[in-house]
């Protein structure tokens, strides 16, 4: 198994699980460590003094900021540990960090301590020049400033010794249809990018208990690509075969912040919106191989079978599975019949639960029928389900004024403003399609949830209001 600077080998395929930064390694004050974006390690070669020592003989106190190791009974040793004491640059995750002190071959005893960071970004330094925002005082010009409350992630608290067990495979932390919001691609005849937007509040969930640094990987051969969320390894975000070769040990990905991409179709959205929203990206870059050198027609050759949950298979088996049956020639294909092809995988996918996936088709067959009622109904009821409810709503006006007769249509909107918790619009649309549908007796299931969900929500407002009023009394 090769390594590499930015991944490595396992036979014909190159793995990217670690983000790079910059400096990556160095030595401060005798202490080496090596640090990628997501965690920083360090390691320290004890001094003859204390080479004796063993794990059981020391205490090691870690808070969020600040990294305390102790000789227990020994005040005199403080000083051959200093090296490994003090504030350290940034945040930590304590929960997710370990230590160790072990002997090594050559009979060098040598402490280790490896960090998750808590933001993902590279570290300078080891250690905090000057005062921490943590030791910062206030004056005390209010109770509040008087009695500060300290976290519990700001205490020093005793780490016991021990690696973390090897795992044989990550555990499951989301699904690929929770925390991706929208796939965007582009190309330059020696560059092909993917970048996809991630779900702010189902990011912050699967970082509770996994680092971001952790949560993605990515395989590469020189013609496939595959990019997943690690242990939900068999339902890839993509997959599949690329258009043309890449070099697959130039690939890079980093986490950036991009702009939310305008959706044309969404009138309710205004400019500023659109310009002002950012979102949490993972970016994948591939280099294209000099044969390939050029404009590709398409990135990624789609695989329908692997837009099924729990279906992929490993990358190195892609091509010999032949998971993916060649594509039909669609040349001389009228609009409407492509647009029946895709509307066919949007309903596959959405059968399966797979909402992102078949919005990304639905939207396909609009292009080439916008007329088609049904199309936008049908890409509002996923958005209903991905609870992007300003989406769904344009979808389910445009709906309702293509064919403002279909009873549907309005069955749409009153799920999209009930979602945006714009009750009366909702009963008005609900209605609407009663008028026009007045056996249906689902008209009036949906009147009384909608009701119901009113008044739940009139009740929490109050209660908050009352909190608000009982706080500013105190």
């Amino acid at each position: 198994m090769a390594e590499s600077s930015c991944g490595r080998w396992e036979g014909r395929v190159f793995k990217l699980r670690e983000f790079l930064c910059v400096p990556s390694r160095g030595n401060a004050k005798g202490v080496e460590y090596a640090q990628s974006m997501g965690k920083i390690s360090l390691k320290y070669v004890f001094r003859e003094e204390i080479a004796a020592l063993a794990a059981d003989d020391l205490t090691v106190e870690i808070s969020s900021w600040e990294l305390k190791v102790k000789a227990h009974g020994r005040p005199d040793l403080d000083g051959l540990l200093a090296p490994i004491n003090g504030h350290l640059h940034g945040d930590i995750r304590r929960e997710l960090s370990w230590w160790t002190l072990e002997r090594q071959a050559d009979g060098r005893t040598v402490f280790t301590v490896e960090l998750a960071k808590r933001e993902h970004k590279a570290w300078n330094a080891v250690w905090k020049l000057g005062l921490s925002q943590h030791r910062k005082s206030h004056f005390n010009w209010t109770p509040a400033a008087r009695t500060p409350v300290k976290k519990a992630e700001d205490m020093l608290v005793k780490v016991k010794p021990g690696r973390p067990s090897a795992k044989v495979q990550d555990s499951f932390v989301i699904r690929r249809e929770d925390l991706c919001s929208d796939l965007e691609d582009g190309q330059d005849d020696s560059t092909a990018i993917y970048r996809i937007h991630l779900d702010k509040n189902a990011l912050e969930k699967a970082c509770e208990t996994r680092s971001l640094s952790d949560l993605f990987a990515v395989d590469v051969m020189e013609q496939y690509l595959k990019v997943f969320i690690r242990g939900d390894e068999t339902s890839p975000i993509l997959m599949g075969q690329l258009h043309g070769k890449v070099i697959p040990d130039k690939t890079r990905w980093e986490i950036v912040k991009a702009a939310a991409p305008c959706d044309l179709e969404d009138e309710d959205q205004s400019p500023q919106k659109k310009l002002g929203q950012y979102n949490t990206c993972l970016q994948v870059s591939l280099v294209k191989a000099k044969p390939s050198s050029r404009h590709w027609p398409q990135l990624l050759d789609e695989n329908e079978t692997i837009l099924q949950r729990d279906a992929a298979p490993k990358l190195e088996d892609l091509s010999a599975k032949a998971v993916r049956a060649p594509s039909p020639d669609r040349t001389g294909w009228s609009p409407e019949a492509l647009a029946k092809d895709f509307k066919a995988k949007a309903d596959a996918c959405f059968k399966n639960s797979g909402w992102r996936d078949a919005s990304v088709y639905y939207t396909r067959a609009i292009g080439h029928t916008p007329g088609d009622e049904k199309l936008y109904s049908n890409r509002s009821a996923c958005f209903v389900k991905l609870k992007k409810f300003d989406k769904a709503l344009a979808d389910a006006k445009q709906c309702a004024e293509l064919n403002p007769n279909w009873p549907k249509a309005y069955f749409r909107l009153g799920q999209a403003h009930r979602g945006l918790r714009q009750w009366e619009e909702a009963i008005a649309a609900f209605k609407d399609g009663r008028f026009r549908e007045p056996t249906n007796k689902e008209w009036e299931k949906e009147l009384q949830k909608t009701e119901d969900e009113q008044d739940k929500w009139d009740a929490h407002i109050r209660e908050q209001r009352k909190l608000k009023r009982e706080a500013d009394m105190v």
